[in-house]
């Protein structure tokens, strides 16, 4: 059979013409003249027979027309339902985006405040705080390195690739040029450095910073803790309630540290690399301060703070001596509670610990604990502050013990039917004790202002001194509000470092 197209197009050639012409409704027809010539040519019976063929091929053509189009419109109609969805997930995430964003801005609001808050805070009675401020009030980052100095201009040279910065750089470090820039670094940026040195430590964070100028306090102030009586017609006052104070001293601590800065080129320059920073953004003073002093300081801070035993330095020691251990630092709060257990009498309420936590019995254990709180502390939260690995066997116990229930770490950590939860704490890892205790009763002291902490450098040939001076200690304001496990094996560490032979092990 003949193809419609075929005929069509031997039709439209046979007339001479490119296209039919149109009726009103605009389909395709022939003309009377047209007509004509081809029935001259073909004869009325090809006329009728072409006439009625070319009103249903364009009958055809509309109906698939109007199919395509619905096709069309059914495919708009699913795109836009799939782009109104992702528009949504966009918006949605945008807005987690926004959220996370206003949070983290709300921390480092807090975190700038916290300082200045503690200006506000009196010290029972001993006076407030001075304010954190910087030269001329308002605190602002406003540091750049000076590009014109020669080390300076060597890391820049090499951040570059730049073939200038081929040549060797430990005899032409002018490091007293270095001392004068990290004397503007730490004027600049003091703040931040201020929060570096004495907040930021993984077991501060849960504790209620005092500032002062003493160099011990002791809670003064009487604690009422019943008023509650049967009525009798006379005014019968009850009397506060006696407690037991506990002294925080505060430890006088310092930071010494050799620098090279030839050895440390290569290093500042991948740091530059790894944090996407141009040399006049990050000067070297910075790298020396925040990639090799304050992370180990925080590291020592974190587990001095815990089981630190204060040592005071000799009196023999002399210029280049091998400095004392971070450990012997200060004394920290674990120390604090293993000298309360072994002291002829203590306020701290103390589970025994004469039987070691193990994972046969670490539940039970833990029960235990929970059951020494007193009833006025029943219905608070009572955060446990845990040794990590103590609470690692908590939960390994506790998915044994249901092995058919899915407990994730915030369903295990909760303690079994108790307002209490454990919160691991770095700093007293492997000590395998626990303490609750409200909160503000757990202290950390620091200088009543921070703007006098001390941190300095010194130049000497090719080698440059970091020198800090800082004020910091640690404790408990009450022993009565204390509830602590401290592991017999942890008693012994203490006595051996404090010097202690009198008394066993968990005495």
């Amino acid at each position: 059979m003949i193809k419609f197209a075929v005929v069509a197009a031997s039709v439209l050639a046979s007339l001479g013409i490119k296209a039919f012409s149109k009726d009103e409704k605009g389909k395709s027809v022939l003309t009377s003249e047209q007509k004509k010539k081809l029935t001259d040519k073909f004869g009325d019976k090809f006329v009728s027979t072409f006439e009625a063929d070319l009103a249903e091929e364009q009958e055809k053509d509309e109906v698939y027309g109007n199919a395509q189009l619905a096709l069309e419109q059914e495919r708009l109609k699913a795109n836009e339902a799939q782009l109104t969805q992702e528009l949504a997930e966009a918006r949605s995430k945008l807005a987690a985006a926004d959220a996370a964003e206003a949070e983290l801005k709300k921390k480092l609001q807090n975190k700038e405040a916290e300082v200045a808050a503690m200006a506000e805070k009196p010290v029972n009675g001993e006076g407030a705080a001075t304010k954190v401020e910087g030269e001329g009030g308002e605190m602002k980052k406003k540091f750049k390195a000076d590009m014109a100095l020669a080390y300076n201009q060597h890391y820049a040279a090499a951040f570059a690739g730049k073939a200038s910065a081929d040549y060797a750089l430990g005899n032409n470090t002018d490091v007293s040029e270095l001392t004068t820039e990290f004397g503007k670094y730490i004027r600049d940026e003091k703040l931040d450095i201020i929060h570096r040195l004495l907040i930021q430590t993984d077991s501060t964070q849960y504790m209620s910073t005092i500032v002062t100028n003493k160099t011990e306090i002791q809670a003064s102030s009487d604690v009422i803790t019943s008023v509650l009586q049967a009525f009798v017609p006379k005014w019968t006052p009850k009397g506060k309630a006696t407690f037991t104070p506990l002294t925080i001293k505060n430890y006088k601590c310092k930071i010494n540290v050799d620098i090279v800065p030839s050895d440390i080129m290569e290093s500042v320059l991948g740091y530059l690399y790894d944090e996407n920073l141009t040399p006049a953004d990050m000067p070297i003073v910075k790298y020396i301060l925040y990639q090799l002093v304050f992370p180990k300081l925080d590291e020592e801070r974190e587990y001095a703070l815990a089981t630190g035993v204060f040592k005071a330095p000799l009196s023999t020691v002399k210029d280049g001596d091998n400095g004392g251990e971070a450990q012997n630092a200060l004394q920290g709060y674990i120390s604090t509670l293993c000298a309360e257990k072994i002291a002829t009498s203590t306020a701290v309420n103390f589970m025994d610990n004469t039987t070691a936590i193990t994972k046969d019995n670490v539940i039970t254990k833990v029960q235990d604990f929970c059951k020494m709180f007193t009833p006025v502390y029943k219905k608070r939260d009572m955060p446990i502050y845990a040794d990590p690995e103590l609470i690692d066997l908590y939960k390994s116990a506790m998915r044994a013990k249901y092995p058919q229930v899915v407990l994730t770490d915030d369903m295990v950590i909760k303690i079994e039917d108790k307002n209490a939860h454990f919160v691991a704490v770095e700093g007293m890892r492997n000590t395998g004790c626990m303490f609750s205790t409200p909160d503000g009763n757990w202290k950390h002291l620091m200088s009543q202002d921070p703007q006098n902490i001390k941190l300095f450098m010194q130049s000497e040939n090719y080698t440059v001194k970091v020198f800090g001076e800082y004020w910091e200690g640690t404790g408990f304001w009450v022993a009565d509000a204390i509830f602590a496990y401290v592991s017999s094996a942890q008693v012994d560490k203490y006595k051996t470092a404090a010097g202690i032979t009198t008394g066993g092990a968990g005495a």
